[in-house]
């Protein structure tokens, strides 16, 4: 991660964490058919391997099953960000072993290959041994996740907090907010963050959907130098600098 673009833009990977290491092929089919009107050939179910291989459109998906953890805790340092799930921490020391879900868009659009991933991500956590899902920088409740993957897909929308993390923090215990996304740069875009803002969470939260919906809805590319606005008198500076909390170049907006 030394910048904040990614070669692979419109490839989508993430690790549903189990407390067991077993696969229901069967099932999966079933609530991928249910859940999403996706059926998959029982030829693409590849039991001996615990995986399951298809191409959808022109999309190739994969779950496999990988009988050992995250590696490097790597899901456990990352479940960290998660400020409001309690037991995220908890549930990525504990999981033992995962199922990786992959989708390659090929010539697909970023947006098509990204809400598929969360389509297959969502229906994967109804596994019985799944506990959570490592993607986008932190580690999900399958139930917010589904949920959330339900109310956006549902209602035609791209499903931004599936895909992009939005953290919060304060660097002067709590007189001004400050807010950073992870997920953006699987989109060949830079990372976002707010610094030392006057403006509440709440604002905050609201600022950031909509300007993340605004890049990925019409693939605006951000620049140093530009300003950005959402009323005919707004004009945020943007600035192209290191990160204190990322380990690569973010956009910084002055809001």
């Amino acid at each position: 991660m030394s910048d904040g673009k990614n070669k692979e833009s419109g490839s989508f990977l993430g690790f549903v964490l189990l407390d067991k290491p077993a696969i229901d092929l069967d099932l999966l089919k079933k609530d991928l058919e249910d859940d999403w009107n996706i059926s998959i050939d029982d030829k693409d179910m590849k039991a001996e391997q615990n995986s399951l291989v298809a191409t959808i459109g022109e999309m190739m998906i994969t779950v496999s099953m990988i009988e050992a953890p995250v590696p490097n805790d790597e899901a456990v340092e990352n479940a960290k960000t998660n400020q409001i799930w309690k037991d995220a921490v908890t549930v990525a020391k504990e999981h033992k072993a995962q199922f990786l879900v992959a989708v390659l868009g090929g010539q697909n659009s970023p947006l098509d290959a990204a809400t598929l991933y969360v389509k297959i991500s969502s229906s994967a956590l109804k596994q019985p041994n799944a506990t959570g899902i490592y993607t986008s920088g932190t580690v999900h409740h399958p139930g917010v996740y589904m949920d959330l993957a339900k109310s956006y897909i549902s209602n035609g929308n791209i499903p931004i907090l599936n895909l992009i993390y939005l953290g919060f923090y304060s660097n002067d215990n709590g007189q001004t907010v400050s807010a950073y996304t992870f997920g953006l740069k699987t989109f060949d875009k830079n990372e976002i963050e707010v610094i030392n803002s006057s403006h509440t969470r709440d604002e905050l939260f609201e600022f950031f959907h909509n300007i993340i919906f605004y890049i990925l809805e019409n693939d605006v590319e951000l620049k140093d130098g530009e300003t950005i606005g959402f009323t005919e008198d707004q004009k945020l500076p943007i600035t192209l600098s290191k990160s204190d909390i990322l380990e690569f170049e973010t956009l910084k907006i002055g809001y």
